[in-house]
């Protein structure tokens, strides 16, 4: 199963589905990050005796070459079952304003998160868990959030009923100042990916934090857990929730002694 977990830029969730990992690490289960988990996923797959063998050394050595990018198979399989979901981008995208190099990143990392899905799902047991830092709840943000104002609550609950998205979701919930904040710590001493202003960045983050708020309304609908993890509050703090709420969710699927 794998734990899917979503927020603006420089929110926190890197960090925290980092540190939750340490901590499922202390129980008697396999844990994976994503990264661990299609590294795992591909020495798996049977790509032939050569690549086999080459997958037995050191990821290091042959993930340039072999790497995720190299998982089209499972994106055609997983997207053959989601016919409608690509179809529905593909008008939205075709519709929309946004600049053709953003609309290439959409489809770049819609691709890419479809492979990955279906490499995991494929490879990785029920019984192991895998912590998922983004994936198609976060792809929402991508998609409609520098667009928000035009999207409309029928689009975002198509969106819902059509993406393959996980049961259990982490929201780090987190003010768009909070976030510019930490991007411009992050960012003082080298070049910022972002090429907007500081006003700019906080009417984006704003738009697309509403795109998430939709989004788990409308999942919650459909009986998925949305965990609003506050991003604001004091890490220790947010740790505790992501933690105990973990904890509760893998009890519930047996995976776990209840607590």
């Amino acid at each position: 199963m794998y734990l899917e977990f979503a927020g603006l830029p420089a929110s926190g969730k890197s960090t925290l589905s980092s540190t939750l990992k340490k901590y499922l690490d202390t129980l008697p289960k396999q844990v994976f990050s994503r990264k661990e988990a299609m590294i795992q996923s591909l020495r798996r797959r049977d790509d032939g005796h050569v690549k086999n063998v080459l997958k037995l050394l050191p990821s290091r050595f042959w993930w340039p070459l072999m790497g995720s990018q190299f998982a089209l198979p499972e994106f055609v399989s997983l997207s053959s079952r989601h016919l409608k979901f690509i179809i529905f981008i593909s008008k939205m995208l075709s519709e929309s304003n946004l600049p053709k190099r953003l609309i290439e990143s959409i489809w770049d990392t819609t691709v890419r998160t479809f492979s990955e899905i279906q490499l995991i799902s494929q490879h990785i047991g029920d019984s192991e868990i895998i912590i998922m830092d983004e994936a198609f709840f976060q792809r929402c943000f991508t998609l409609f959030g520098y667009m928000e104002s035009t999207i409309s609550d029928d689009l975002i609950s198509h969106y819902a009923e059509l993406a393959p998205i996980s049961d259990h979701i982490f929201w780090i919930v987190t003010s768009p100042q909070s976030c510019v904040d930490r991007l411009k710590l992050r960012y003082q001493n080298q070049t910022s990916p972002y090429e907007l202003s500081s006003r700019e960045l906080i009417r984006n983050f704003e738009s697309g934090n509403n795109v998430l708020m939709r989004l788990s309304n409308a999942l919650e609908s459909q009986g998925k857990c949305v965990h609003r993890i506050p991003g604001d509050d004091d890490k220790d703090v947010s740790i505790a929730k992501i933690c105990k709420a973990a904890e509760m969710i893998l009890a519930q699927k047996d995976l776990i002694k209840k607590v």
